[in-house]
């Protein structure tokens, strides 16, 4: 595992359990790990912190996700985003990815990808 250089990683995920574990994780990997339950929360904590990466739930409740990826690349923020979900398909993977997404993980199988994910952007790596 590879610690990272890159120290703020936001969590945005409506499922408290879901954030819970993977601050776990990700704080045990050496990020410094915030989070948010909503849209309104997430926006307002990427303009407080402006994390280097941004683990972003798809479903969100009544919100996309990709709303938010949109307002991070509208505003020319330098967050990336990874896009997490349980209800993945391709159309929505391929819809996020031309969005500008950084990746598209799908969390209830591969919980350890959103960390791998992020050590592979911190070194600039491919994903794949």
């Amino acid at each position: 595992m590879i610690i990272s250089t890159l120290k703020n990683v936001l969590v945005i995920d409506d499922d408290k359990d879901f954030c819970d574990g993977t601050i776990g994780i990700l704080e045990a990997n050496g990020y410094s790990v915030y989070q948010a339950n909503n849209e309104k929360q997430a926006v307002k904590k990427i303009q407080e912190i402006q994390p280097e990466i941004i683990l972003l739930d798809l479903n969100l409740g009544r919100t996309s996700g990709l709303s938010i990826l949109k307002y991070v690349k509208e505003n020319d923020l330098k967050s990336e985003c990874i896009i997490i979900t349980a209800f993945s398909c391709i159309n929505s993977a391929i819809d996020a990815l031309r969005q500008g997404a950084y990746d598209y993980c799908v969390f209830h199988f591969h919980l350890m990808n959103s960390s791998k994910s992020a050590d592979l952007l911190i070194i600039g790596g491919p994903l794949l």
